[in-house]
């Protein structure tokens, strides 16, 4: 079915490990960004409550050496940390929405202003 169009080596290998050789590589390369996103988090922010980030920043520490996540620390910055970075991805949009709502509601209590007179689709 794959003959022809993926390499015989990863058509036939035994295990279901990633098949890059330059796997650690790439993946180094891209935690710094990873880092910066993290540190970027207010301690305040509602999504501190949904992702450990402290963890993830312990996890990012880690520098791959090869695509196998070999022993605990390989398997976090291989498996985990990508998790936890897609679930920041995914729950950053509606924290934002929450913490607008949260300064919206404060702001109407503390300075009466009336809600927005257009109601915003993200809430219907």
């Amino acid at each position: 079915m794959l003959a022809g169009k993926v390499p015989d080596l990863i058509r036939f290998r035994t295990g279901k490990q990633p098949f890059s050789p330059d796997f650690a590589e790439r993946f180094n390369c891209q935690v710094p960004a990873v880092e910066q996103a993290l540190a970027a988090i207010p301690r305040g922010d509602p999504l501190r409550e949904i992702v450990d980030v402290p963890k993830l920043q312990r996890m990012s520490c880690h520098r791959m050496t090869g695509s196998h996540g070999a022993g605990p620390a390989e398997f976090d910055a291989m498996h985990n940390l990508p998790a936890g970075v897609y679930l920041i991805e995914f729950s950053a949009p509606v924290s934002r929405l929450n913490r607008v709502a949260c300064v919206t509601a404060s702001q109407e209590r503390f300075f009466d202003i009336p809600p927005p007179s257009v109601p915003n689709p993200a809430f219907a």
